[in-house]
């Protein structure tokens, strides 16, 4: 096992794990400061990345760890689902034998709107990209650039166009096709935590599943504010910008900094399904939608287009784009 991918998996086997609740703040309404009310912040990790859960109001402590209690157990049963780090998830047992027959709803679901958002952005969002990814990764780069003929045998297996759904079914009508949900579970999943807890009756929540989704206004009575670093920027660099976020929507930011295949920097893990390239690493895109599993994925089918063709899409999908670049 090289070091990166031991760093990988150590990540992942962390999952999630709870941090802690706590927390009281005071809020001004209208220029009136009321009474403190109880901030419950709970933190952990998501396919190896920092996530968490702010719920105001709530009546108790004892209310505050069982709903996270709920929202981790849920994080867990779908992680176990779409993990590409977990040989016996749903996704990876659908990779190594190109068939899952019983497949979970959810895994259905998911597939499935991913199949329709990968119409929506005109083949820019697919997740077949998976051999495109792991063919990228596995090259040496020391030797140069990947060949046009290795490009080429890798992109012959990226087509959502052969992802066949029958009934519980899921199958590959192509060989050596494999599949990742990199791009979207993490919205879906956020999605689906905020739908728990406003089932619970929770009024104000920020859900910050590596997608951000709003339930409810901030308790001062505005939008909640999002600041944006520069691409790349450690967290606690300085903010770029600041994205009002409104009652029950959701805000993704992908860019091609988080993961790259060579030393240089110029080959990352946000490639083009259809051509194999790459937008430049100094580029981020934040995406504003309707939903945190649509924004997941339409920042990462931005993030693979130039600026016109991204700004066209969002704009036909009713979604708010802003891009960044570092030093701007």
């Amino acid at each position: 096992m090289t070091q990166r991918e031991n760093a990988r998996r150590t990540s992942r086997r962390r999952f999630l794990t709870i941090a802690g609740l706590a927390g009281v703040s005071a809020v001004t309404v209208g220029g009136v400061r009321k009474e403190p009310l109880p901030v419950w912040t709970w933190n952990g990790i998501l396919f190896g990345a920092d996530v968490s859960i702010s719920l105001h109001g709530m009546p108790s402590e004892q209310k505050a760890r069982s709903l996270s209690e709920q929202c981790f157990r849920e994080m867990r049963r779908l992680e176990r689902m779409f993990s590409l780090y977990l040989p016996d998830s749903a996704i990876c047992q659908l990779n190594t034998h190109g068939l899952l027959r019983k497949c979970p709803a959810e895994f259905i679901e998911l597939v499935e709107e991913s199949l329709r958002l990968n119409k929506l952005t005109q083949g820019a969002f697919d997740i077949t990209v998976q051999a495109l990814w792991k063919a990228m990764d596995e090259h040496d780069y020391r030797i140069g650039p990947p060949s046009d003929t290795l490009l080429s045998a890798a992109l012959s297996k990226v087509s959502s166009d052969h992802v066949r759904i029958d009934d519980d079914t899921i199958s590959f009508s192509q060989p050596g096709m494999a599949m990742t949900l990199n791009g979207i579970a993490q919205g879906f999943i956020t999605d689906r935590v905020a739908d728990l807890l406003r089932d619970q009756g929770v009024e104000r929540s920020l859900v910050n599943m590596g997608e951000y989704r709003a339930i409810g206004h901030h308790p001062e009575g505005r939008a909640w504010n999002l600041g944006i670093r520069e691409p790349g920027a450690s967290f606690g660099g300085a903010l770029l910008d600041s994205v009002p976020l409104e009652e029950d929507r959701a805000l993704a930011v992908s860019g091609g900094y988080g993961y790259t295949f060579d030393p240089n920097r110029k080959h990352h893990h946000l490639l083009h399904p259809q051509t194999g390239e790459n937008m430049p690493t100094d580029r981020s895109v934040v995406v504003v939608a309707p939903t945190a599993t649509i924004a997941d994925a339409l920042s990462t089918a931005c993030a693979v287009l130039d600026d016109e063709a991204a700004h066209s899409i969002s704009r036909d999908l009713n979604c708010e784009l802003r891009i960044y670049r570092e030093n701007t």
